[in-house]
């Protein structure tokens, strides 16, 4: 039978093993693991199978996963900052998604990320430390409830953006004359004017669906890379999303 574990001598909710070594072959490489609360109590022994992973890497797609749903801000940039820097500095993707990130300060640790993934990081209030990231390209801040604002952005080199579900967000100004080639505003009910998605010249999939105050479509016709567009759910008169299909589907068969 296991030791029991004295609750006085452990440090912290959290530990983490030493940093590894880059290994380009590790497809799973857990780097830091979160022991439960309820295996601190006293005369209580610490259960392999309840240590759960908090960050892996996966080094077939230079991916690191934070998995720490329960940690806070605090935590989380602890727990990122032990992961080795030469990790770190390999990392393409970062998936922080339904983490309790508040603000992305911790994101000049990872320079060469091309993309961030923090859907449902609904305690997430503004995208400022994002611009540290020369690199990315694609964003997902699906479900971020919190963000009002995308003026951030305007610092970036976005292809990608998917915000579907940030009902929060009234301005998107900063996405204005970006390469971006998709865009989803799906459920962005708060969202004042489009007006920027016209500047948009290299786009070439626009989603707004469940949008209602949309009524008009044609004002995208300007969009001349523009080949998807969805606008179910939307205020668009059926006639008209059909129309704008056709002209779409005989632009690109020229």
């Amino acid at each position: 039978m296991a030791a029991p574990i004295n609750p006085a001598k452990v440090p912290a909710v959290y530990h983490t093993p030493p940093p590894p070594t880059l290994d380009d072959s590790s497809r799973a490489l857990i780097l830091s693991e979160l022991v439960s609360p309820l295996d601190l109590k006293a005369g209580t022994a610490i259960n392999p199978e309840r240590v759960k992973p908090v960050v892996v890497y996966d080094g077939s797609t230079s991916t690191i996963t934070f998995n720490g749903r329960t940690l806070d801000q605090k935590q989380i940039v602890e727990q990122l900052e032990k992961i080795d820097e030469k990790l770190r500095g390999s990392c393409n993707v970062l998936n922080l998604s339904n983490c309790k990130v508040e603000s992305l300060e911790f994101l000049r640790l990872f320079p060469n990320i091309t993309r961030l993934d923090l859907t449902g990081c609904y305690r997430l209030r503004s995208l400022k430390g994002i611009e540290e990231c020369a690199k990315l390209n694609q964003l997902i801040i699906k479900n971020c409830k919190s963000l009002d604002d995308l003026a951030t952005l305007a610092h970036t080199k976005l292809l990608v953006l998917g915000a579907d579900g940030c009902d929060g967000i009234s301005d998107i100004e900063g996405i204005r004359g970006l390469p971006l080639r998709t865009v989803d505003l799906s459920n962005c009910r708060g969202i004042r004017s489009l007006g920027a998605v016209l500047s948009l010249g290299d786009l070439n999939e626009l989603y707004l669906r469940a949008l209602p105050r949309l009524t008009n479509i044609n004002q995208f016709n300007v969009l001349i890379k523009l080949k998807t567009i969805d606008v179910t759910d939307s205020g668009v008169p059926k006639g008209e999303i059909v129309a704008f299909s056709e002209l779409l589907s005989k632009r690109h068969h020229e």
